[in-house]
């Protein structure tokens, strides 16, 4: 109730009704808490599903106990890598060449392009040996046999 100054009339606020959506909200606001809880299935299994268990031992402690895995059929692949080897051998002997004539090579100006082709060409060896001579491509390019 509101007093008036004027007098002591008293006025009564008209009743004012809350909505169903601001019940529910203070309904919300007065329960304890709210969690959710993990419920699971009854078709789901008890069993572990990973490659271990953690399991009690005879004296109550707890212990991790290994699953067993089923092998399958396995297969022996061989992989012959002499293919790629003797690529890889192959350049690294004509970049040994190539650099036996550059050092042979005067330094005259007839010799300047014949230098320059050699060069060249010994720069491209290096870099297909750097890209042929790693584990990577002999994996690539080796021959599987079963």
């Amino acid at each position: 109730m509101i007093s008036n100054a004027i007098g002591n009339n008293t006025i009564n606020p008209p009743h004012i009704t809350q909505s169903k959506n601001v019940k529910e909200i203070d309904e919300v606001k007065n329960q304890k808490s709210i969690q959710d809880v993990y419920e699971s299935s009854k078709e789901q299994k008890k069993e572990a599903t990973g490659l271990y268990k953690v399991v009690k031992d005879e004296n109550g402690k707890d212990k991790i106990e290994y699953d067993k895995i089923e092998k399958k059929d396995e297969k022996t692949y061989y992989v012959n890598t002499d293919k790629v080897d003797r690529e890889i051998e192959k350049l690294k002997k004509l970049k040994n060449e190539i650099k036996n004539q550059l050092a042979q090579l005067s330094d005259t100006e007839s010799n300047y392009e014949k230098r320059q082709k050699l060069e060249q060409r010994l720069k491209q060896l290096e870099s297909e040996l750097s890209k042929k001579n790693t584990v990577s491509y002999r994996q690539l390019n080796s021959e599987k046999h079963s």
